[in-house]
């Protein structure tokens, strides 16, 4: 799956594929988000979880590394 195909999908269902498709990479905190990384083979989605609703409110895709910047703190050694 490509970028652009993920990104035709609806919220709901880009939650539903990146749980079920994507390998979890780790998680981060912010003052009103949990953010949630998965890795496809081609890019990375964030899940944005809102810390009071515990819903999914954003996703973004990316391919570029220097997305995973704000994650070097969580990733275990040999995740990604």
């Amino acid at each position: 799956m490509t970028v652009a195909q993920f990104s035709r999908f609806s919220l709901f269902d880009q939650e539903e594929l990146a749980k079920a498709g994507g390998v979890w990479i780790a998680c981060r905190q912010e003052p009103e988000f949990i953010i949630h990384l998965y890795q496809f083979p081609d890019f990375y989605v964030e899940l944005f979880y809102h810390q009071v609703k515990k819903t999914a409110i954003h996703i973004r895709c990316f391919t570029d590394t220097r997305g995973l910047d704000g994650y070097l703190n969580s990733i275990e050694p040999g995740v990604v």
